[in-house]
């Protein structure tokens, strides 16, 4: 079974007036409802007929409550929708229940193996359903979840769930694409992650044209291109670089149905279209689409993430190489220096900053520069990880630098312990360091793509004794960002996000107090872990003279420890205010566990006498 469910767009439309409206549910006299629901019908028809139950629900009454009365834009809310829509299905397969999908499902559905695919708000809202379910002492079995151009305001990591995540190159509403978070946060969010994810770039491809009810010309409501500037040379409704609407839907269809018959069918033949290897659909036409991947744990070998340089990579020869995260210099407690220095938050999906996680540190990378091609960064491998022959592939992501111009090549080589070696240039391999299509903001994009080198390749070298990878400028000058340098055997892998114990934040409320002070908060373990957890904090500081600041902090669990305290600085002073004050905290990214309640306050007390 795949469960749909669409994102935030009006709720409801006046047919007579042709406008809509999203500030009240039911719809008000006068109008009717939008049925974004049924905007997926493409997808969810080449499923059916290959054997899947698709339930696509509505979510208008969220959308019409969430920002104004909502501690995280809807996302719980949606997760409940997607939960209780579960327990509904499940209790009529039992045969209990509302008599109408009694009648339809009794004894048809199986709760063990379920998808979800989530639109915009609603891809956040499937991630939060994936995490709720884990968190039940009798979770159903979602094996797979696809964000389709998600939003990701909070930073909730999905590791062991089979993912992958879509993004419009062409997006005029999540023009950020944040969502990108949701596979750079969960690459390494658990050490043995039996779960394959995936990150596609569909060209030319806006927000809305996955959903026929968001499409003019074929919505029953009203309906646009998300992408205002109808002019722009590659974005615009009349460049040729942009895909139709129906080429679009095509696309869409295809990858959404294609991912639910890889990892939930084990049609396997599907895999090249998730994988980076460059795999195509017929039924895509001739839509370009970038995908990026990590293969479970135990189908790779981590050679070097570049989320920390260690002490045994050298860099020598005309090079600079440094790791970064982040950028507008937002995370200084990271003690890294900002990526993307020259680029706006629209244009750096991996760094750009989630609304509830302002400054937490994002994908670290290494950032890595020459000016002649002596420049050379090399990682060796120890003795006992020297035999990579089970492997298929050498992978990495780069990116060219935002600064760098001209032509920028990388040399890639392979060396085993006898000497023999063997260089590719990432050019004859990949398109990674051919800049995406724009000339100005929020066009074109850094996006770290994947290099794949197929070890069949690599005559004259032993794949049982690889001791080193030298990664070198190929061009005389350069600069590239780094990431995920592993030998892969790729595989759709399985789910287990149930096994991770989920981090929740307590709220706290204390006295002001006449100066700075501190005030004392709890995460808390669902159960204890046999190995550290850490989890990202977030203070968000409101109003017009808040007394607490906004600051992100690294807080560890240890091994075998419920729980764990930390401080948030309180500006204290003799002033009588008229109110308590109450400030968001967020926890996010965490690693060896999940989000449980990641939200939660803190209420700042006036204890001065009038």
């Amino acid at each position: 079974m795949v469960v749909f469910l669409h994102g935030r767009h009006s709720a409801c439309y006046n047919p007579t007036a042709w406008t809509s409206s999203n500030t009240q549910w039911p719809c008000p006299a006068g109008q009717q409802p939008i049925a974004s629901y049924q905007g997926y019908d493409g997808p969810a028809d080449v499923l059916a007929s290959n054997g899947y139950v698709v339930v696509s629900v509505s979510a208008n009454g969220v959308n019409a409550a969430d920002n104004p009365y909502s501690e995280d834009r809807g996302a719980l809310a949606r997760g409940e929708v997607v939960m209780r829509h579960l327990d509904l299905l499940a209790d009529a397969d039992r045969g209990v229940g509302d008599a109408k999908l009694v009648s339809l499902f009794k004894g048809r559905l199986d709760m063990a193996d379920v998808g979800l695919m989530g639109h915009s708000r609603g891809g956040e809202g499937v991630v939060k359903a994936a995490l709720m379910n884990a968190g039940r002492a009798k979770p159903y079995g979602i094996r797979a979840v696809l964000p389709l151009a998600p939003t990701d305001f909070a930073r909730a990591t999905l590791p062991g769930t089979p993912m992958a995540v879509i993004l419009p190159y062409c997006d005029g509403d999540v023009s950020n694409q944040q969502g990108q978070h949701f596979y750079d946060d969960s690459r390494y969010a658990e050490d043995d992650d039996p779960a394959f994810r995936s990150s596609l770039m569909v060209m030319g491809a806006d927000h809305n044209f996955f959903n026929t009810e968001w499409t003019p010309g074929v919505a029953h409501a009203p309906a646009s291109d998300d992408w205002s500037n109808r002019n722009d040379p590659v974005c615009g409704g009349t460049a040729s670089s942009r895909l139709t609407a129906a080429e679009q839907y095509a696309v869409g269809t295809a990858y959404i149905a294609g991912f639910f018959r890889l990892v939930q069918g084990g049609e396997q033949g599907l895999l090249p279209l998730f994988d980076g290897s460059g795999g195509t659909a017929a039924s895509a036409g001739r839509a370009v689409v970038h995908a990026v991947a990590q293969a479970p744990a135990g189908k790779r070998f981590d050679v070097a993430s570049f989320t920390s340089l260690a002490p045994s990579t050298r860099v020598t020869g005309s090079a600079a190489a440094a790791v970064c995260a982040g950028m507008l210099d937002r995370s200084p407690q990271s003690g890294l220096p900002s990526c993307a220095s020259t680029l706006t938050t629209a244009q750096a999906p991996s760094w750009t900053p989630a609304t509830y996680a302002n400054n937490v540190a994002s994908t670290p990378v290494l950032r890595f520069s020459w000016s002649d091609p002596t420049g050379t960064v090399t990682v060796p491998l120890d003795k006992r990880d020297q035999n990579v022959s089970r492997y298929d592939a050498l992978t990495f992501r780069t990116a060219r630098d935002e600064t760098a111009t001209g032509d920028v090549d990388l040399a890639v080589e392979i060396v085993d312990k006898h000497g023999a070696s063997r260089t590719v240039k990432v050019s004859e391999v990949s398109d990674a360091l051919t800049a995406f299509p724009g000339t100005a903001s929020p066009l074109p994009k850094t996006w770290l793509r994947t290099v794949r080198v197929p070890l069949s390749s690599l005559t004259g070298v032993k794949p049982q004794q690889i001791s080193e990878i030298r990664i070198s400028g190929a061009t005389q000058t350069g600069a590239v960002y780094l990431a995920d340098v592993a030998f892969t055997t790729d595989a759709a892998g399985e789910a287990r996000t149930d096994r991770l114990p989920q981090v929740s934040v307590e709220g706290a409320t204390v006295d002001e107090g006449d100066g700075p002070g501190t005030a004392t908060m709890t995460v808390r373990l669902s159960k204890k872990s046999p190995t550290p957890v850490t989890v990202q904090i977030q203070t968000m500081a409101t109003g017009d003279a808040p007394v607490i600041g906004s600051a992100a902090q690294e807080v560890v669990i240890p091994a075998g420890s419920p729980q764990a305290t930390f401080q948030v600085p309180v500006n204290g002073d003799t002033a009588v205010a008229s109110a308590p004050q109450s400030y968001q905290v967020v926890a996010s990214v965490p690693v060896n566990a999940t989000i449980g309640n990641g939200f939660a306050r803190l209420v700042v007390t006036d204890d001065d006498a009038v």
